[in-house]
């Protein structure tokens, strides 16, 4: 008898996740460093301090379809299909069957950072390096489009090679708003992996139970934190609000009723802008908010 595969799912972190994270999840897997070699998948997201939140985690000893496959099913189970659910990943094949298996219906977004470097082994030039990343990030078709219109006009076969190797979401005018998560890359992962990169060389019951004390402690320190607020607006979401409303003038504000209007302003670039804003139920056309 040997070891073969575990998955933990805690149900304070599942409740929590479905209760009051946006419905992001960032999937990945790092290599164990002890006795066991195996590998440490992950399923992560974000709460509404922005701070990473752990959903659930898991052992298998390779990147194998049949292990991911196996995976994202006890994932499935443990969190069911939430509306709007979004699951980052990077480029790896079994990983990427096993989303599409699990979560058909699911938006499916491939980390930018791993599309990029994978793009520039076939593709360099300025061309490329001033016109990807920005069309990853443009919030509108239309700007996305002269984007990928400039690197078309050198480099058709580019486009080709995105459409064939690359045809997960990696552009944010793709993403849905349901979400409220705009992140191209997959970080939160990356920062599980730096979290716990300490335990990575311990047998596996001493894995697991620090990771168990991780998250215990980790929510501990969140419920404190919470308790202290006074009014129900994140100090960073007060934060990141300011930065982004600094330099900007509003010239006009045509209301329609009391939560819906149509704005019009001069950004930091002295471009006059006009954009239609629902307080009800949270859109705003420029599609950043």
């Amino acid at each position: 008898m040997c070891f073969k595969r575990m998955f933990v799912a805690l149900r304070p972190c599942i409740d929590g996740f479905l209760a009051g994270c946006r419905p992001y999840i960032g999937v990945d897997a790092s290599s164990l460093k002890g006795k066991y070699t195996g590998k440490l998948a992950s399923a992560t997201s974000v709460d509404g301090y922005n701070w990473l939140y752990y959903v659930a985690f898991g052992i298998f000893h390779s990147d194998t379809e049949d292990n991911w496959v196996w995976f994202i099913q006890q994932l499935q189970r443990a969190i069911g299909s939430p509306p709007g659910l979004v699951i980052s990943t990077d480029a790896c094949k079994g990983l990427e069957t096993a989303v599409g298996t699990m979560f058909p219906k699911v938006e499916h977004r491939e980390c930018m950072r791993h599309l990029y470097g994978n793009f520039l082994k076939h593709y360099q030039g300025h061309v490329f390096t001033e016109h990807l990343y920005p069309a990853a990030r443009a919030y509108t078709e239309w700007l996305f489009k002269w984007h990928i219109g400039k690197i078309y006009e050198v480099a058709p076969d580019a486009i080709e090679y995105l459409e064939e190797h690359h045809n997960r979401l990696w552009y944010k005018c793709g993403f849905s708003e349901v979400s409220k998560c705009d992140y191209l890359t997959n970080n939160v992962s990356e920062s599980f992996n730096s979290q716990i990169r300490h335990l990575k060389g311990l047998l596996l019951y001493e894995l697991v139970d620090g990771l168990s004390e991780l998250i215990m402690e980790k929510r501990y320190l969140r419920k404190q934190i919470a308790n202290k607020m006074a009014d129900g607006i994140l100090p960073n979401v007060l934060k990141e609000l300011n930065q982004v409303s600094n330099n900007l003038r509003v010239v006009k504000v045509a209301k329609g009723d009391d939560d819906c209007a149509e704005v019009t302003l001069v950004d930091a670039y002295n471009n006059t802008r006009r954009h239609s804003v629902d307080l009800k139920n949270h859109k705003c056309s420029c599609r950043v908010w």
